[in-house]
């Protein structure tokens, strides 16, 4: 079975170009103004050739981010109607692009002293498309804590660490995200701190999904973060409840994961 070796950074892109006639008409699942007057042409390109060749669709939206990958239109050849999961050969490129961040680590929640506001970031607008976690991380740009209002930027991660009860939960607007906790007393912030993993995974059957699972022969491999694990646990569960010791060589979650930030690009010609 072969294996791939990821960092931070990869880049995928989301759908493959085929040919469907020339400049055929190309109807949406949205039917709206914008998407009404569509044409594919019908040399089939990579994305960088599509980009420098055309304007492709949702590019003038650049550099806003896209919620997930659902929400991006597909686009079908002469199907008006279509309401199913458009097969290959009904995709074409638009104006998007995807990357994973580095993989995290999640540490753990922590009680800090009140904290300099230099270290301090209130969590954007973006923490409803992208999640708490890949906005703290844009904002940050080293390792980070979140709890549901602002991102922890520290020096050191260590500095003001207080032994204190502390709580982790799923973030209200992003459920697959585990935050720290606001209580009343939130002159001392819960943060859960995720530090950035500088090394590689050799991870078999890797997808294109954010979080971890491995058994004690090192088999490591990525999964949708709200699939259940040989525990009947998601993710996000098994991180607040505690993580299982592996002794029965089953995939279980780790408590490492990646975020994916998928943004409206700029076309190359334009």
């Amino acid at each position: 079975m072969g294996s791939v070796r990821l960092s931070g950074g990869l880049l995928f892109l989301l759908s493959i170009l085929y040919p469907h006639g020339h400049y055929a008409s190309v109807f949406a699942r949205k039917e709206n103004d914008e998407l009404r007057d569509l044409h594919v042409e019908q040399t089939r390109r990579t994305w960088d050739n599509a980009s420098q060749s055309c304007n492709l669709f949702g590019s003038d939206k650049a550099p806003s981010y896209v919620a997930s990958d659902q929400d991006i239109t597909f686009f079908r050849h002469n199907r008006p109607k279509a309401t199913i999961t458009p097969s290959p050969e009904d995709l074409y490129w638009i104006g998007a692009t995807s990357t994973f961040t580095p993989w995290f680590e999640l540490l753990g929640c922590h009680v800090y002293m009140p904290i300099d506001n230099g270290y301090i970031r209130t969590l954007t607008s973006l923490s409803m498309v992208i999640g708490p976690v890949a906005d703290c991380y844009l904002q940050c740009k080293s390792h980070f804590g979140v709890n549901d209002t602002h991102c922890f930027c520290p020096e050191k991660m260590e500095k003001g660490f207080l032994n204190r009860t502390c709580r982790l939960t799923t973030s209200s607007v992003f459920q697959s995200d585990v935050i720290g906790t606001n209580t009343v007393e939130s002159y001392y912030p819960q943060i859960a701190m995720y530090k950035i993993y500088y090394g590689s995974f050799d991870i078999k059957e890797n997808s294109l999904d954010e979080c971890l699972r491995i058994n004690t022969s090192d088999d490591v491999r990525t999964y949708p973060c709200d699939t259940a694990d040989s525990t009947g646990r998601t993710w996000t569960t098994a991180i607040i409840e505690g993580l299982s010791s592996n002794n029965g060589g089953s995939l279980q979650w780790t408590s490492f994961l990646r975020r994916r930030i998928i943004r409206w690009t700029q076309s190359k010609n334009y």
